[in-house]
């Protein structure tokens, strides 16, 4: 969880500073190094989605399922130089809505990972959906409790791995 611990400090929160050196002398910067990053666990991502495709390590994918949603769940958290830019100006978030998603953040990739996941396993995926979303709240609300003023930032994507899976969710109980 390092590297989802150094995403949510230096990429959703910028509480932290980037683990990344900057190279003095040459065109290398702190920005370039970010997107590379940002880059990094998008790739990552593309390649879990690939592994799930696969079909071929269905069972592994069960052992881990849990965990594996808990992490993607953590990358769709929205930047907080995406929060800047739509308080500046409030109507690049409808736009944003309406082309169907932002510029290149990690988020995407985890949701169309979700959407991987839930055809690869089907309906076994909700005791693992709950046992995650549950296991979120659950740092919200000790995070709330301690004072962090970020406490509210995983609910967001809690709510969009929801939204991923509202059709099994509703029909779940048929």
């Amino acid at each position: 969880m390092l590297i989802a611990d150094t995403y949510v400090k230096v990429i959703v929160n910028q509480t932290g500073t980037s683990p990344f050196p900057v190279t003095y002398g040459d065109s290398s910067d702190d920005e370039g190094e970010l997107t590379n990053f940002t880059n990094m666990i998008v790739q990552i991502f593309e390649f879990i989605q690939c592994v799930i495709g696969a079909g071929k390590f269905r069972a592994t994918i069960k052992n881990v399922l849990t965990d594996l949603i808990y992490i993607v769940i953590i990358y769709i958290q929205v930047p907080e130089e995406q929060i800047e830019d739509w308080q500046e100006d409030p109507e690049k978030l409808v736009d944003d809505g309406d082309d169907g998603g932002m510029e290149l953040t990690v988020g995407v990739p985890d949701q169309d990972v979700l959407v991987a996941l839930y055809e690869e396993v089907g309906n076994e995926i909700l005791p693992s959906l709950q046992e995650a979303l549950t296991r979120h709240m659950n740092v919200a609300e000790a995070e709330k409790a301690a004072g962090n003023e970020f406490w509210w930032k995983i609910q967001e994507p809690c709510m969009v791995a929801v939204h991923a899976y509202n059709e099994l969710i509703l029909n779940s109980h048929d």
